[in-house]
């Protein structure tokens, strides 16, 4: 890919006139401000260590397709 159309495909999927952004994230949220930017939100686990498996974590952080 150029350089023209890694912008252009960017531009398309992130608008830059689109500021107020929002990422949900299962794990950190480490990371997601460099496309959410100074505006954006970012949501996911502000907690260290928690270690289990996968459906666990979802139940106790009350991760579900209804929230």
């Amino acid at each position: 890919m150029s350089v023209a159309t890694d912008e252009n495909y960017r531009e398309s999927v992130l608008p830059s006139h689109v500021q107020a952004r929002v990422s949900v994230e299962q794990a950190s949220d480490f990371g997601w401000s460099k496309y959410t930017g100074r505006r954006g939100h970012n949501i996911g686990i502000k907690t260290f260590g928690a270690s289990a498996p996968l459906k666990q974590l979802l139940k106790k952080f009350g991760f579900n397709a209804k929230k």
